[in-house]
């Protein structure tokens, strides 16, 4: 299933752009996800470029019991979930959402993504970086996300004076 979306979004973008996209292969592997992903992940993708952060907790929020441990997409529901939470504010469920979605599945970006931004609006750059550099083996590992998770372990190093860092 993942392979035929990728394959239809590859095919997307060639048709619209003129030609072969290889170094778009991860906006391909992004946009194949999100739109694979069994539950209503294009409200989460419109909320996500239209900034409705509520419907960023929300939208997950609406299917992740219907997800128990184990199941294809688990960890990847309470990682969409974290990053809502942690936009809304809600720093301790966002916290325990993430955590749930690494246990399931250490490699999700967006999960690291999700914490970061939970530790760096709650004030806590120390525990952000430090969150940041021990899971550094899994979060590079990617090609989509990994960049992004760099700019944000910046971000802590300024908040902790560390300019040098």
């Amino acid at each position: 299933r993942y392979q035929l979306g990728e394959d239809a979004i590859g095919r997307q973008l060639k048709t619209e752009c003129g030609r072969p996209l290889r170094a778009m292969l991860p906006l391909r592997i992004f946009l194949a996800s999100i739109l694979l992903m069994p539950m209503p992940s294009h409200g989460y993708f419109l909320a996500l470029m239209t900034g409705h952060t509520s419907r960023l907790r929300d939208t997950p929020a609406s299917v992740v019991e219907k997800y128990k441990p184990g199941m294809p997409f688990y960890g990847h529901v309470h990682g969409k979930i974290c990053f809502g939470q942690a936009e809304m504010g809600e720093y301790e469920a966002s916290e325990k959402n993430g955590h749930l979605a690494l246990d399931s599945f250490p490699l999700d970006s967006w999960t690291y993504h999700g914490l970061a931004h939970n530790y760096e609006e709650s004030g806590q750059a120390l525990r952000g970086s430090k969150f940041l550099e021990n899971g550094k083996p899994m979060w590079t590992r990617g090609i989509t996300f990994s960049d992004h998770i760099w700019w944000h372990t910046g971000l802590f190093f300024v908040q902790l004076g560390e300019f040098e860092s």
